[in-house]
């Protein structure tokens, strides 16, 4: 597998939403201790719930059965990743475009969501405005998902968790948002490794993200 962290793609069939990753935001942490404390609404907290909804991706979205790893948590690497925020459909970015409802981001979007899925993203653009800092959206790539049947292109991001809070911030007209991305060893040695501890100076400006 070959290119740089910018070459991680949404499909064009992903969520209205799409993320673009730029560099590295934060040290790495190992995978078993960082996950034991993330809570996935509707699933649960820690590995067990995380393996839920991986289950489901593959299950309900891929139609791919289930070939589970029982060394998957040694294999893979959490990070946060600094992602751009961009629209699917267009491809500009969300500072540019300032949507000010759901619906400017995609009327076919604001009628698929549904009203209490509305409201909570309206909600967490609030929390947002008035400076909550709300936990990250996850992402797992392709050859994460691949380590368990899937047949998907090794870069691929899929959203694992997050989709109202990414709503959240297109709202807000976030150009950058932190993202954890669930990688596995070796993605992190050919892409990340490098990047891990390097001085802000280096980076793109994340001002749009405050």
């Amino acid at each position: 597998m070959s290119g740089t962290i910018t070459d991680y793609f949404s499909p064009p069939h992903s969520y209205i939403i799409a993320v673009r990753p730029l560099f590295l935001s934060q040290e790495t942490s190992s995978f078993p201790e960082s996950v034991d404390d993330y809570h996935i609404k509707g699933y649960g907290k820690g590995k067990r719930a995380l393996r839920r909804v991986l289950a489901r991706i593959l299950e309900h979205h891929l139609n791919t059965p289930v070939s589970w790893d029982p060394d998957l948590w040694n294999k893979t690497v959490l990070l946060t990743v600094c992602c751009e925020l961009l629209s699917r459909d267009s491809g500009e970015t969300f500072d540019v475009l300032k949507p000010s409802s759901i619906k400017d981001i995609s009327p076919e979007f604001h009628a698929s969501e549904g009203f209490i899925r509305r409201f909570e993203a309206n909600k967490y653009a609030k929390l947002m405005i008035d400076g909550k800092a709300l936990p990250p959206p996850l992402y797992v790539t392709g050859a994460v998902l691949n380590l368990l049947g899937g047949k998907l292109h090794p870069m691929e991001l899929v959203m694992a968790d997050g989709a109202r809070r990414l709503t959240a911030a297109a709202l807000c007209h976030k150009r950058t948002i932190p993202v954890n991305l669930l990688v596995c060893q070796d993605e992190y040695e050919r892409f990340f490794k490098e990047q891990a501890g390097a001085e802000s100076s280096s980076k793109v400006s994340m001002s749009a993200m405050h």
